[in-house]
């Protein structure tokens, strides 16, 4: 057998259309797991990015007062940056995953 005959045999068998075959249902039990673990990764990442974000506000209620605080003092400026920062860079470090 030469090389260009097997080529074209290889070629024809490749592009043959396969034969169906049963799964009886498991590609769809499978695919609803998974969007059954992506619904309560979406519902948990949410409910964090809630409980965080009211922490936050609880936490640093923003005034008049604190925006000034904040500007004139670098170190309660790099308390709150971390406090604002760490939860958003979670959610992001979790949701990539």
């Amino acid at each position: 057998m030469n090389r260009e005959s097997f080529e074209t045999d290889l070629d024809a068998l490749l592009s043959a259309p396969l034969e169906p075959i049963a799964d009886n249902g498991f590609v769809a039990k499978v695919l609803a797991r998974l969007e059954k673990k992506k619904r309560t990764r979406d519902i948990v990442l949410g409910a964090a990015f809630l409980v965080a974000s009211v922490d936050l506000v609880v936490a640093f209620p923003v005034s008049a007062f604190m925006v000034a605080d904040v500007l004139a003092n670098p170190a309660v400026a790099a308390v709150a940056l971390i406090a604002v920062l760490t939860p958003l860079v979670s959610f992001a470090i979790i949701a990539g995953d």
